[in-house]
């Protein structure tokens, strides 16, 4: 049954493919309508108040991000800051998505797609259980920004059922793409399924919302059984992209009244800049497929098996420390950053950028990061900046900038040699056995030890003087390989020790 869906699925969607530009979703199956015909029933006998109608409901997302031929991915800067929007998007529903894992797929054979049958495959491989599985890959060769399954079909068992593909170009800032696939996944249909392809037939949805307007020989309201299912979404009839601006299509239904499609829903085909929310029928549908009620079950219920870890909303951004002036020369072997903590932030997006373009990019935990053997252009400008944020919290923008100077490779000035005269061991370090660093003849320069765990956080300092050997205990660090860094007046020293 499943492969005759999947079948069924597929010969759908090259069919819209023909008649849509932007969304590859087809119209759902009729288990799917009766779904929502049995929703909108229920919401209607409790006097239009929604499912769970104050709490927040908290949906993992899982990120999976596919390398190109050539390199590229989708951004991760970005990709924080679309997070922030969908979250905007889907305040008034009482949802909030959060970042439950990002997964780097590097195979450029999984990036181009050139049919749906690549999707399903990554899905089927790749899709984490009770998340909402995301894609960013290029969907242009066949013409879509993206498309989503339905609650209970596409590839995957029941717990990691379906997911998004998210074509990159449409996965930019300010893009609603992501918020409308989000509504097929929760089970929203476009208000034009049933309707864009025979608008004037007597089963396509009526624009009347009357049961009783049939005077004349005028037939009543069927928004409850026709169309999307929704009565408080209006009659729509545009299978295709059109502006709220322009002069959009006209048709008249059966009763000969003239459409006037709603232009302001994510899950309508109106350009992006019309669009900014979702119905409250739509809304209950979204939080029932999500929690049920006490008759029915919600059909992803399962996305809300483990509970979203507590956070804090970070409303103050980090600050650069070191380096951060535009004349200050740093080696450019060995690269020290540190800024300030920003509270409630769990991790940040450190960045390093020339002429606007990002030479390095990598998330840490730490408010210092030590980048060994990053070698640049002596003498070019560059900046820097850390973006704060938490699982839940991705609204905080990039740091002001910090600035410096490449400086040359280690060991072309006088001073990188003398720092051959420094010594550190041993390079494996038993327990309550010291680390002894020789310093000999320099121990007039101020020197200091700065020990980095391979994430490059900053994880013990000390100062060195007045004598030319030092011995520090490491018995507070745990397991594993460390960076050594010995500096000061244009002296550096870098070496590796591992702490049995």
């Amino acid at each position: 049954m499943k492969k005759l869906y999947l079948l069924l699925f597929f010969l759908t969607l090259q069919v819209a493919v023909q008649a849509q530009d932007g969304c590859g979703t087809p119209p759902p199956e009729r288990a799917l309508f009766e779904y929502l015909e049995q929703i909108g029933e229920s919401y209607r006998s409790r006097g239009q108040q929604r499912v769970s109608n104050t709490e927040i409901l908290n949906v993992p997302l899982y990120m999976h991000i596919v390398t190109s031929n050539s390199g590229s991915k989708y951004n991760f800067n970005t990709m924080l800051t679309v997070i922030c929007e969908l979250n905007d998007k889907f305040l008034s529903a009482g949802i909030r998505f959060y970042l439950d894992g990002v997964n780097y797929i590097n195979d450029p054979s999984l990036y181009d797609h050139t049919s749906f049958q690549t999707g399903s495959q990554m899905m089927v491989q790749y899709n984490q259980a009770r998340k909402v599985n995301v894609y960013f890959v290029n969907l242009g060769l066949i013409g879509l920004c993206g498309y989503a399954f339905f609650p209970g079909t596409g590839p995957g068992t029941t717990l990691r059922n379906g997911g998004l593909m998210m074509s990159v170009g449409c996965s930019q800032v300010g893009n609603t793409t992501l918020a409308h696939e989000m509504g097929h996944y929760l089970a929203l249909p476009h208000p034009f399924d049933g309707t864009s392809n025979h608008p004037s037939s007597p089963i396509s949805e009526r624009i009347t919302r009357s049961a009783t307007d049939t005077v004349g020989g005028r037939l009543p309201a069927n928004c409850s059984w026709a169309g999307d299912r929704f009565c408080d979404t209006r009659a729509d009839f545009i299978g295709t992209r059109w502006s709220c601006a322009g002069n959009p299509p006209t048709q008249l239904d059966v009763n000969g009244d003239l459409f006037d499609p709603d232009e302001t829903l994510f899950m309508s085909y109106s350009n992006d800049n019309c669009q900014n929310r979702f119905s409250e029928e739509q809304i209950n549908t979204m939080r029932h497929t999500l929690v049920g009620d006490s008759t029915t079950q919600g059909s992803r219920a399962y996305l809300m098996i483990t509970p979203m870890a507590p956070f804090s909303v970070i409303s103050t951004n980090s600050v650069p420390i070191e380096p951060n002036n535009p004349n200050t020369v740093v080696n450019s072997d060995y690269m020290f950053f540190k800024w300030t903590a920003a509270p409630g932030a769990t991790q940040y997006l450190f960045r390093i950028l020339r002429n606007n373009q990002i030479v390095e990019e990598v998330v840490i935990s730490d408010t210092a990061y030590f980048l060994p053997v990053f070698r640049m252009s002596s003498g070019a400008a560059h900046t820097w900046n850390v973006r704060p944020f938490n699982h839940a919290y991705t609204c905080m923008p990039p740091s002001a900038s910090g600035s410096f100077r490449a400086g040359t490779n280690f060991g072309t000035s006088v001073r990188q040699l003398e720092s051959e005269k420094i010594a550190i061991f041993p390079t494996l370090i038993d327990a309550g056995q010291p680390l002894y660093v020789d310093v000999a003849d320099l121990e007039a320069e101020n020197l200091q030890l700065d020990i980095f765990d391979l994430q490059g956080r900053l994880v013990k300092s000390e100062t060195l003087t007045g004598q030319s050997r030092h011995s520090f205990i490491l018995d507070d660090l745990g397991r594993g390989l460390y960076q050594i860094r010995i500096s000061g007046n244009g002296l550096l020293k870098n070496s590796r020790v591992f702490k049995q």
